[in-house]
């Protein structure tokens, strides 16, 4: 317990030294930025030497307290995929959390950071997505961050305090802004910081971080210009919305169910998956009653009869075909290996007629289709965009396979979304998707007889 204690207390004093460092930097900086704009009038231009000297002064530092030098600042490239993932995964939260933010308050009396820079796009799309991001990020998750590293402060603790400062230092620029407008402000800069820290102590270098704040700011200003944005792109920002809403419920409830098996020694692989759909139904249900505070959009659960009886026929004929089809792939079926093991045929059933198809046809047909229907984008674009992330999903569960079934399991997954999608859009139903998704599982159940008759591992429906 001393020695527990004693670990603490030294990360304790290194983040509080790493905090003065930052100090070092950012209070000069404000000052020399806010002495030039009462001078000379110019807010927009305090704001500029305020980020230039983050950069500036931020170097000399490296320089003379971090061990490394320069180098401790991540000014190294990474890859071109590295730099392509972090924009995909930062400007789909962004996007997602600049619109929960509109949802939530009012976008009425909302403020600039900097006076006057709005009237200036091109100016405020350099400062904000690009200068902003360099030097600011060369400050918090170069000077600071790198500091806490080198002193032993560990990689969780120093991309909180990291992010926690960055957070903060943001109520400066939106001290008049409205309430709800900060609280917005600091919440998205500490989901940035968190994200820019662990891109930072991932790869090492501080461009994928620089690419995180561009991203998050460019959700900011999304929110802040959404008239105009939505009316001159109103397909694309509803569709980033949507493809960030389903990253966020499926991150969250990976999550949660990584750390309860972590904590919950002999769970079986089936109730992992089980859990993890349950998840997925309560953080689908907040984003629809809470987030976006129209329910509506998950779908009615009555469902038209006849409707019904023709997605149940049209689905059975869709997945004896495809059954039929891919046992006829030989290659198709020496690949498939089962990702998931199942202890009994209870289970397989419970999971395949159940869990999954009510868990994922929530999510996909109901919150995601079911918004983008009342954006008005389209019924195509509001059934292939779901269709599309369904059929994505199954990656990671057959990532082992080889690259012919891969391929298969992506193709059956895409046919169902596109299929239950239409019946979602055409009847307002979602028991309808459900039950469709259920009749697409059935061939699992061979599967499975097939691996138990063999003693494999049973398959994942």
């Amino acid at each position: 317990m001393n020695e527990g204690r004693l670990k603490a207390g030294r990360r304790v004093s290194v983040a509080v030294k790493g905090v003065l460092v930052w100090l070092a930097v950012f209070t000069p900086s404000i000052a020399v930025g806010a002495l030039i704009a009462f001078l000379g009038g110019s807010a927009v231009l305090g704001a500029v030497v305020t980020q230039v000297l983050f950069l500036a002064l931020s170097v000399v530092i490296a320089g003379l307290v971090l061990k490394r030098g320069y180098r401790a600042l991540g000014f190294r490239g990474v890859s071109l995929s590295v730099m392509v993932k972090a924009f995909i995964l930062s400007l789909t939260i962004a996007v997602s959390m600049a619109y929960v933010g509109l949802h939530l308050v009012s976008t009425q009396g909302f403020k600039p950071p900097v006076p006057g820079i709005v009237g200036n796009a091109a100016l405020y799309l350099l400062v904000a997505l690009v200068l902003a991001p360099v030097c600011e990020e060369t400050l918090f998750r170069g000077v600071l961050l790198g500091y806490m590293l080198e002193e032993g402060a560990g990689p969780r603790v120093s991309v909180v305090v990291s992010a926690a400062v960055f957070s903060l230092a943001h109520l400066l620029p939106f001290s008049t802004a409205p309430l709800p407008q900060r609280v917005l402000v600091v919440c998205a800069a500490f989901v940035a910081g968190v994200i820019a820290g662990a891109l930072r102590v991932r790869t090492g270098s501080i461009v994928p971080a620089v690419i995180t704040h561009s991203c998050f700011n460019l959700g900011g200003s999304i929110a802040s210009c959404v008239g105009t944005i939505v009316t001159s792109a109103h397909m694309l920002v509803a569709v980033l919305v949507a493809v960030g809403m389903s990253l966020l419920v499926l991150v969250l409830s990976s999550g949660i169910t990584g750390l309860v098996a972590k904590h919950v020694k002999g769970m079986s692989e089936a109730t992992s998956g089980a859990l993890t759909q349950a998840l997925i139904v309560v953080t689908t249900l907040v984003m629809a009653f809470l987030v976006l505070r129209e329910p509506s959009v998950l779908g009615s659960v009555s469902a038209p009869p006849t409707a019904l009886a023709e997605g149940v026929a049209c689905a059975g004929l869709i997945a004896l075909a495809l059954t039929l089809a891919t046992s006829l792939l030989r290659k198709v079926a020496e690949e498939c290996k089962p990702p998931v093991k199942f202890g009994s045929v209870w289970e397989l059933a419970v999971l395949v007629f159940l869990v999954a198809p009510v868990g994922e046809e929530l999510l996909f047909r109901g919150l995601v289709e079911g918004y983008l229907l009342a954006s008005g984008v389209g019924l195509h674009v509001s059934v292939v965009v779901p269709a599309l992330l369904f059929s994505l999903m199954h990656v990671a569960p057959f990532k082992s396979s080889g690259k012919f079934c891969l391929v298969t399991v992506l193709a059956s997954a895409f046919v169902l979304g596109v299929v239950a999608g239409f019946f979602r859009a055409v009847t307002g139903s979602i028991t309808i998707p459900i039950v469709i998704h259920a009749m697409f599982n059935l061939p699992s159940l061979r599967r499975y007889a097939q691996y138990r008759k063999c003693g494999a591992a049973q398959p994942r429906p």
